[in-house]
């Protein structure tokens, strides 16, 4: 999963829960990256070995750490939890970077 982006201060607390439930790598970037790991961290079915927490600068490197750490049978989904505004002028800016980055690999 890839998630971050612009800090609208909200509570990820939540979202930490879920992703601890359903995902096995989690690659942040933008500003929401760092609550968003402390809600993972800080959630009660948190365990160093059942989830790998990456931290990128940009989403060409999101793209990259995603391949590498992905199997063939992996699904990797962009869930930003957060607005672009940090990185890109809309959700639809960013939504087509990403596709253009995805359809180079």
């Amino acid at each position: 999963m890839i998630a971050g982006g612009y800090d609208k201060n909200l509570d990820y607390t939540q979202l930490g829960d879920i992703i601890i439930d359903k995902v096995k790598c989690i690659i942040l970037l933008g500003n929401t990256s760092k609550k968003i790991k402390e809600a993972i961290i800080n959630s009660n079915n948190y365990a160093k070995d059942n989830i790998k927490i990456i931290e990128v600068n940009t989403l060409q490197e999101a793209i990259n750490e995603s391949v590498k750490n992905a199997n063939h049978d992996d699904i990797v989904v962009m869930s930003p939890a957060s607005a672009s505004f940090d990185m890109y002028k809309n959700y639809k800016e960013r939504g087509n970077y990403f596709k253009e980055l995805v359809s180079k690999i």
